[in-house]
């Protein structure tokens, strides 16, 4: 029961530094419309931008689906770790148990 403790707390740990780079991740894209607003702002041509658009888009999306992906991994490992602390008996029912056993 404690490894199990351990482990619970161990996926917590993990999910919450996820949580915090996440933000991190987040500053990125800022920055890129920041380094657009530039390019506008200096007269460059529309095709430049319509791709430099495009691959920041397609590169967001996949960076986007592998987060979903890790995201969902950790979840269920944390819902596995829950649950298996869940069927370990609490100490009243093991007292129930010795009792009427």
């Amino acid at each position: 029961m404690i490894v199990l403790c351990i482990n619970h707390l161990d996926l917590e740990r993990q999910e919450s530094e996820f949580q915090s780079n996440r933000s991190v991740k987040c500053s990125e894209p800022q920055a890129d419309v920041i380094e657009l607003e530039g390019m506008i702002a200096n007269g460059c041509d529309s095709k430049s931008i319509s791709h430099i658009l495009n691959h920041s888009f397609i590169e967001s999306l996949e960076k986007l689906n592998s987060a979903k992906k890790e995201l969902a991994a950790r979840c269920q490992a944390i819902l596995a770790v829950k649950q298996q602390l869940d069927d370990v008996p609490s100490q009243s029912e093991l007292i129930q148990y010795v009792l009427f056993s």
